[in-house]
């Protein structure tokens, strides 16, 4: 093992896909702009590679792990989060139930992001083109995905993700995956919106931005998203450089 429990194989991560892999990652949250935190949960479907795996463990930065459920037994797992590393956060080492090797489980860490994530940035009202309404948005490339859920941070984990975002019902929700259209939640203040993303991606690709936004359509397959009050002025010179280009795209 490298320094401070960072593995070999990779010196940024404390994850161990070489024991067990993470292959499938689903995300349910809600957006809290007033306190500009998410809380909820993310299920992690691994397989079990090795022998010696007695835990899943995971890269987890400044998040708040309220609890780790066995999904299919509903049993609460004991978890250790004591090794820390000031620049690569925290190791969240999960204590498994038997498992046969090359056999698949499901656990969901429950937990809240910290308004300090360094994944996440949220704007107020006053710092958007429209100054109506908040704006979040994150980044997580290189190795900040940590901060925005407990996961396998390393680029040589490649999963498909679903997810499910609460969020105040006036703003857009716009992910790195396909979109469902929202639902109401019933409660006249919010609407759930659900994505599916199929194509195994590294972690740090998955991508959230919620806002007042709208699109507009450039070719067949192809559209802009951006503020309402810049989609239509501010982008146009660059709007008609996508365009230009998608065409190209859609044509070939």
């Amino acid at each position: 093992m490298a320094k401070s429990g960072l593995t070999e194989n990779d010196p940024n991560s404390f994850a161990r896909p070489d024991l067990c892999v993470v292959n499938h990652v689903h995300l349910e949250v809600d957006v809290d702009f007033k306190r500009k935190v998410l809380t909820g949960f993310v299920d992690l479907t691994f397989t079990k590679k090795s022998a010696d795996a007695k835990s899943l463990i995971l890269d987890m930065q400044v998040l708040d792990i309220r609890e780790v459920t066995h999904l299919s037994s509903s049993e609460k797992l004991p978890y250790d989060s004591s090794v820390k590393d000031s620049v690569f956060g925290t190791k969240l080492e999960i204590s498994l139930p038997e498992i046969e090797v090359g056999k698949s489980d499901v656990v969901r860490v429950s937990y809240e992001t910290s308004p300090e994530s360094s994944a996440l940035q949220w704007l107020s009202p006053e710092q958007t083109a429209g100054g109506r309404h908040p704006y979040l948005y994150n980044h997580c490339e290189a190795i900040h995905a940590r901060a925005l859920l407990p996961c396998q941070d390393t680029p040589s984990v490649k999963a498909p993700y679903t997810a499910s975002i609460r969020a105040p019902r006036e703003l857009t929700v716009l992910m790195s995956a396909v979109r469902e259209e929202p639902e109401d939640c019933g409660d006249g203040k919010t609407k759930v919106t659900r994505f599916s993303q199929k194509i195994p991606i590294p972690i740090y690709l998955i991508a959230l931005v919620v806002g007042d936004l709208e699109k507009r359509k450039l070719g067949p397959r192809t559209h802009v998203w951006a503020e309402k009050d810049y989609v239509d002025t501010k982008c146009e010179g660059t709007v008609h450089g996508v365009y230009s280009c998608s065409t190209r795209i859609d044509s070939s």
